[in-house]
């Protein structure tokens, strides 16, 4: 017996280094945890009494973390102890391409950049009527109010209209004896220049849009002017650093027109077609007419740059 239990120890005793020795198991490496989804955009939820936390993910395209990111307290209470949770929007639908809109395809007069600048009176007086003729924006330049009709209502319910004196004769104009022109090379440039401009009436505004299809500020510029033979650059505040500084109140068909609106320095610009007047592609309502008086533009105007006929800067 005795032998038996020395045997026993002994070899319990060769058993025990082995045993020590033996490297402890290493726990597997826990997977990196994931860095906190930032989430700004959030909507509601109304939690049903069926809802459980992998229900709500599922129906709005998140995971746990997210959702518990949003609602912490989640992680103490069950989803309809809370009855109303936060969960992230869903992303915007992809933007729907456009279809093309038939444009009319006209040959341009490419504008030679050192076109004299020999515009005549005449010719803006032209240009101008040309370009704004009787419509400005969404509403008439300069229409005529609707005359006043004079009504006698008698006692037995007739009307009589009693008819108003005529209206003066319209003076006679200087010009109209003869046919009125744009003689010079500018003027006609130009005069091409804002037909094409005006052709693009009513595409709507597209953000970074440079094609008929939707326009943005300056892709209508570079657009238009390019259709011409002028390359101008792409953003509003790299176009205002091309061509020749025009004065305040020296504006003239033709040029560009530069505003400060959503940023510090030119974000915004149009083409100038005179009298006040401006062609621009509106965040609101597309290509339409607009002028520098109104309140909005006075306040942002930055100033005009000429690339017809002033190439140079200054």
């Amino acid at each position: 017996m005795k032998t038996r239990v020395l045997s026993a120890c002994f070899l319990l005793a060769l058993a025990l280094p082995s045993v020590a020795q033996a490297p402890a198991e290493t726990p597997s490496a826990a997977p990196p945890a994931q860095p906190k989804q930032a989430q700004t955009d959030y909507r509601y939820y109304k939690v049903t009494d069926s809802d459980t936390v992998d229900t709500i993910c599922m129906l709005n395209n998140c995971d746990a973390r997210t959702l518990l990111s949003l609602n912490p307290q989640l992680k103490l209470r069950r989803p309809q102890e809370l009855g109303v949770l936060f969960v992230p929007c869903p992303p915007p639908p992809p933007p729907r391409k456009r279809k093309a809109k038939p444009v009319e395809v006209v040959e341009a007069e490419r504008i030679d950049a050192n076109t004299p600048d020999d515009l005549t009176d005449d010719e803006i007086a032209l240009l101008i009527e040309q370009a704004v003729g009787k419509n400005a924006g969404r509403g008439p330049v300069g229409a005529a109010f609707p005359q006043h009709r004079n009504l006698f209502y008698g006692s037995d319910g007739r009307v009589v209209e009693i008819p108003s004196a005529a209206p003066p004769p319209p003076p006679p104009s200087a010009s109209k004896d003869r046919r009125r022109t744009l003689a010079s090379r500018r003027g006609r440039a130009i005069g091409g220049l804002l037909g094409t401009a005006r052709r693009y009436m009513g595409v709507p505004y597209v953000w970074g849009g440079e094609d008929p299809t939707g326009f943005d500020c300056s892709g209508f510029l570079q657009h238009v002017y390019a259709r011409h033979g002028v390359m101008l650059p792409r953003t509003a505040d790299l176009q205002f650093n091309v061509g020749m500084k025009v004065g305040r109140g020296k504006e003239q068909p033709g040029d560009m027109v530069f505003f400060e609106t959503y940023c510090p320095g030119p974000s915004h610009c149009g083409i100038y077609v005179g009298r006040g007047y401006f062609i621009h592609a509106s965040s609101s309502r597309g290509v339409t007419i607009a002028n520098l008086s109104e309140d909005f533009f006075a306040s942002r105007y930055l100033g005009a740059k000429r690339v017809i006929g002033g190439n140079r800067r200054r």
